[in-house]
């Protein structure tokens, strides 16, 4: 069993791949199948998927900053402790959702 992986995983993700919830979770780039913050209060978010960008919640979506909504259940403590401890979080685009740097569903993913 891997443990939390932190930053980047070029062994297994290619930048500009659309890959879907189920790869991701087999591959430990993202793992939950469901939630959009991976990691937890100590070590920090390992992931998230970015899903919306919704400017009422003051979320943004800068490409190489993203402001993200969560609360204490979903993961702001996981995404707090990786901002103290200046660990990289990998950041995933749900291709349904409506960032400007989104990736256009295309119906294929990395393993189609």
């Amino acid at each position: 069993r891997r443990g939390n992986v932190f930053g980047e995983m070029s062994e297994v993700l290619e930048i500009g791949n659309i890959y879907r919830r189920d790869e991701m979770f087999f591959t430990h780039t993202h793992r939950s199948d469901r939630r959009g913050v991976v990691g937890n209060k100590l070590e920090g978010a390992t992931s998230i998927v970015v899903s919306r960008v919704d400017p009422q919640r003051f979320e943004k979506d800068k490409l190489t900053v993203v402001y993200y909504t969560a609360s204490p259940i979903t993961g702001s403590l996981a995404l707090t402790a990786s901002l103290k401890q200046d660990k990289l979080v990998r950041v995933f685009r749900s291709s349904s959702g409506n960032s400007p740097y989104a990736p256009k569903h295309t119906g294929k993913s990395k393993s189609a």
